[in-house]
């Protein structure tokens, strides 16, 4: 992937953005049929304290088109990556987003939109305590088949920093994976539980 974004400043701490990126990608082996591909994306967008000085964006807006080589199975969409933060707390930070790109499924390289809502927050309870969680829903939608696939994501993590060197972090994530009644559509949920620890000096 290769991206290039230009800004042009209009206020000292707003930036007006246009950009492209290529992407490419190639899969192969397995039981399925295999797809290579490359994805072009124009977009333009904002970033820096828009609204409000306690509030900062970064939004691209934008057109994306899937190549295939040697098939006829082309597409193209509407793309986007929005993101607000809000820093009006010492102690808190909200985040709210969407976003819709093209993704590659791991069953033969197909491909599919995925399209999402996320809500999150973080919350510093002391100088060394943390906590944050978050919402994800969002929706697969398969460009080769009638597939689509709803998916409701819940993350809930804390991080411990005990000196100014060692950070340790719990993590645990729910997913509900909703498939409709066609082929191939996947319906599960899934519990993760990811401890790590990083050290820095």
């Amino acid at each position: 992937s290769v991206p290039v974004t230009l800004f042009y400043t209009v206020q000292p701490k707003v930036d007006m953005t246009a950009g492209f990126r290529y992407r490419t990608t190639d899969t192969s082996g397995g039981f399925y049929q295999s797809y290579d591909f490359t994805d072009t994306y124009y977009f333009v967008g904002a970033v820096g304290e828009l609204f409000s000085p306690v509030v900062y964006a970064d939004v691209s807006v934008g057109y994306q088109k899937r190549d295939y080589k040697g098939i006829g199975l082309d597409a193209q969409s509407a793309s986007y990556d929005i993101t607000f933060i809000y820093t009006g707390s010492a102690k808190a930070t909200l985040t709210a987003g969407f976003s819709r790109d093209y993704r590659t499924s791991a069953v033969g390289g197909e491909a599919y939109a995925f399209t999402s809502a996320a809500l999150g927050g973080r919350y510093m309870a002391s100088a060394r305590i943390a906590i944050d969680a978050s919402l994800v829903i969002g929706e697969s939608d398969y460009e080769e088949s009638l597939r689509a696939e709803d998916m409701t994501i819940i993350n809930f993590g804390g991080s411990y920093r005990p000196n100014d060197y060692l950070t340790v972090r719990a993590d645990w994530s729910y997913s509900d994976v909703d498939g409709d009644v066609t082929v191939g559509a996947s319906d599960y949920f899934s519990n993760q539980v990811r401890v790590s620890a990083a050290l820095r000096y």
